[in-house]
Order: structure tokens, then C-alpha cells, then sequence
């Protein structure tokens, strides 16, 4: 059965281009090529001749100064590299704390903190929250809850409350909190 979607003259059109394309792309980069090599070999001579030369000092040993400057140059490069990152703060390795009752994990942008949340101390599992114009309150969902607490909630155990506004007065004043602690030196170098 004949195919009623092939088309020869079609087909012979777009071989053509294709071919054209790729030979012209491969006559272009041939050239480029030459040139490139064309010019690392004028390099290369130009090299060899200032080796050679006469100078009041010999090529060679130009040539061995010019190494040691290089090499000398990438170990200052990596010895600031080295100095610069050993300066960094002690409070960047302070990145948990309880607060209020729950532990606060954080990461550090620069100097400021972020990705700040709260989890559970007994089950390390993230906490959700629950707030009002007057306090937040962080819950954790597979704790049990105790019947005997008065901050008793049906869909787990209140792991802690920050009075004084909704979640995002909370996770202010655990920043504010955590800034106050690496400011007084509390906790500024542990982990």
C-alpha cells in the first residue's frame, strides 16, 4: 500500500536545504578553524623568537620569571580566597534555637535569616499555625494532643504560642529574638 504522504519532489527540497545548510555551516567553521590555527601558530613563533632574542637578559629566563609570576599571583588569588571565607561571622553556624517553646531552624542570606520556621522538639515535624489579632499559636499535627492542656485543639498538640499578633508578628519576634541572643553573644557560635 502506497504511502499517501510521501511526496518525492517534497522530500528531494528538503534534502537539498538541509545539505545546503550543513555544508555551509561546515565551510564556515572550516574556515574559522584554519584562522584559529593560522593565528596560535603565529604564536607559537612569536614565542620561539622572543625565546631566542638577545636580550640583557636571556629569553629562557624571562620565560621562567613569567611562570613564577603566575604561579605566585594564583596562590595570593587562592590564599584571599582562603582568608575571605575564614572570616566569616560565628553566628552563620547558629542556625536552630527553642524559642517560645519550639525549635527555630533558619538559614542565612548574607546577614539577613531566611527560610525561619518552627518545629516540634519531640518529632522534629514543621508546626502550623493558628493565629488571631492577639497571638499565634504553633501546633503540631502528629503529636497527641493532651486533654489536660488548656490550649487543647483537636488536630494536635500545642507546641507553642507567641502572644501579640498573627504569624507574621511571630516570626518577627523570633527574628528579633534571634538577632538580640547573636548581639548579646547567647548562642552566636552554637549550632
Amino acid at each position: 500500500m502506497a504511502n499517501k504522504h510521501a511526496n518525492p519532489l517534497r522530500n528531494g527540497i528538503i534534502v537539498t536545504v538541509v545539505g545546503g545548510l550543513i555544508l555551509s555551516t561546515f565551510l564556515w567553521l572550516r574556515g574559522f578553524l584554519l584562522e584559529a590555527m593560522s593565528q596560535a601558530w603565529s604564536g607559537v613563533k612569536w614565542i620561539w623568537l622572543a625565546l631566542i632574542s638577545d636580550y640583557s637578559v636571556p629569553g629562557w629566563v624571562l620565560f621562567v620569571t613569567g611562570i613564577f609570576a603566575l604561579v605566585a599571583l594564583v596562590g595570593l588569588a587562592v590564599l584571599f580566597w582562603i582568608l575571605r571565607n575564614q572570616n566569616e561571622p560565628a553566628h552563620r553556624n547558629y542556625t536552630e534555637d527553642m524559642l517560645y517553646g519550639a525549635k527555630w531552624c533558619w538559614s542565612w542570606n548574607g546577614s539577613e535569616i531566611s527560610n525561619l520556621w518552627c518545629f516540634c522538639p519531640i518529632c522534629d515535624s514543621q508546626l502550623v499555625y493558628s493565629d488571631s489579632f492577639e497571638k499565634t499559636i504553633f501546633i503540631c499535627e502528629r503529636c497527641l494532643p493532651d486533654r489536660a492542656d488548656l490550649h487543647y485543639r483537636s488536630q494536635g498538640r500545642v507546641v507553642a504560642t507567641v502572644q501579640g499578633g498573627g504569624k507574621a508578628y511571630a516570626v518577627g519576634a523570633a527574628t528579633r529574638e534571634i538577632l538580640r541572643r547573636i548581639r548579646t553573644g547567647e548562642r552566636a557560635t552554637s549550632n
